[in-house]
C-alpha cells in the first residue's frame, strides 16, 4: 500500500504505474538491547539497508512518548511532541547501518516501520530523478 512508505501514513498524489516484480531484500533491524525501568524503556538497535539504498526512514507507528533519540550514540532529539508520530530520516544513510537507541515512555508493544528509498528502478537507467524505489518493512517489540 502506497501509504505505507508516508510519513503519518499520508501520502501525497503519486502517479503509479504497474512493474514487475523486483526480489529486492528489505531494510532489516536487530534488537541490541531492550532494558526498561519504571515505565521507561530504552531500546537499542541496528538498522540496515541491504541494497545500500541512500535514504532511510524509521517511523514509529504506536503510541509512546519519545523521550530521546540517539543515533550512533549521538543524541538528536531530547523530546518529541507527544501529539505528534515520532520519524527519522537520515539522507546519505551509511552503508554500514546505524545503531538506534530510543527511550520511550509507552503502555503497549513499540511499532517501528523502516522504509528505505533509492533513486530509479530497479534493472533500469534513469536520466532523471522521479523514479524511485522504496522498500518498507515493520516490527514489533
Amino acid at each position: 500500500m502506497l501509504s505505507d512508505f508516508a510519513y503519518a501514513r499520508k501520502s501525497r498524489e503519486y502517479a503509479l504505474s504497474s512493474a514487475p516484480a523486483a526480489g529486492l531484500p528489505a531494510p532489516q533491524m536487530s534488537v541490541l538491547e531492550d532494558k526498561s525501568a519504571d515505565g521507561v524503556r530504552a531500546i537499542r538497535m541496528r538498522i540496515s539497508s541491504p541494497r545500500q539504498a541512500g535514504i532511510f526512514f524509521v517511523y514509529l507507528d504506536s503510541q509512546a512518548d519519545v523521550l530521546k533519540t540517539l543515533v550512533n550514540n549521538k543524541v538528536i532529539d531530547e523530546a518529541s511532541d507527544p501529539k505528534k508520530q515520532w520519524g527519522l530520516r537520515i539522507d546519505g544513510f551509511p552503508q554500514q547501518g546505524i545503531e538506534l537507541q530510543l527511550v520511550v515512555r509507552a503502555s503497549e508493544p513499540l511499532k517501528l516501520r523502516l522504509v528505505d528509498q533509492s533513486y530509479g528502478l530497479p534493472g533500469t537507467v534513469s536520466q532523471s530523478n522521479s523514479d524511485f524505489t522504496f522498500l518498507a518493512k515493520s516490527f514489533s517489540l
